[in-house]
């Protein structure tokens, strides 16, 4: 399955690193500043308990499934990747 993910760390000096490394264990794609195509086995909501374990309780998570009835302005290579 392929997944987005997008973030919003709101504490001051927020660690983006922990998450990021997480997301990167994954085979994956950023395509907008704190949004990533990733492609996994696991389902939306364990991927979701996985996730919050590298987030604060203020932060905001969003990690959707990602269909074939899409469409939008992104690199190539993000393309690539959903249709790979």
């Amino acid at each position: 399955m392929k997944y987005v993910i997008t973030y919003d760390l709101n504490k001051a000096g927020q660690d983006y690193e922990k998450l990021i490394g997480a997301i990167k264990k994954f085979p994956c794609i950023s395509f907008l500043r704190s949004a990533w195509f990733i492609k996994s086995t696991s389902t939306v909501e364990e991927l979701s308990k996985h996730f919050l374990q590298f987030i604060d309780k203020n932060d905001r998570l969003l990690i959707a499934e990602i269909n074939q009835n899409r469409h939008g302005w992104l690199d190539q290579a993000a393309w690539d990747f959903l249709n790979g």
